[in-house]
């Protein structure tokens, strides 16, 4: 009788060990993937609502439409505009390029990467960049 008392708790203890372990090997690289894959799925949804950003920005321009609305959701995310940036546009019919002061959009998830919209227009002539 006593054997058998000791083989059932080696066998718990095996068990038990097993799921600890299971446990922990879990926690330690499912976690990080499972943030990684979110942050990605970030980014990709901002790409995502800067393009309607921009389509809507054309319609306004065109005069196709009297007003928009674009929804970017900022879940542990940011969005600050980035450094005034400089712009000079030279036209074929102008001797003088016109100068263009503008800050761009910036979006940032935390990670290396970083969603920057530059969205330029000229009124007088058509020219669009993005």
């Amino acid at each position: 009788m006593p054997d058998r008392a000791v083989s059932d708790v080696v066998g718990f203890v095996l068990v038990f060990s097993l799921i600890i372990t299971s446990v922990g090997v879990v926690t330690v690289f499912g976690i990080s993937t499972l943030e990684d894959a979110r942050t990605d799925e970030r980014i990709n949804n901002a790409e995502r609502a800067f393009d309607v950003l921009a389509d809507n920005f054309d319609d306004i321009a065109r005069g196709g439409a009297p007003s928009r609305a674009t929804e970017i959701k900022l879940a542990e995310t940011s969005l600050t505009l980035a450094e005034t940036v400089d712009l000079s546009v030279n036209a074929s019919d102008e001797a003088d390029p016109y100068p263009s002061e503008f800050r761009p959009i910036v979006f940032s998830a935390g990670s290396e990467t970083d969603i920057v919209y530059e969205g330029v227009r000229s009124s007088g002539h058509s020219g669009t960049a993005r």
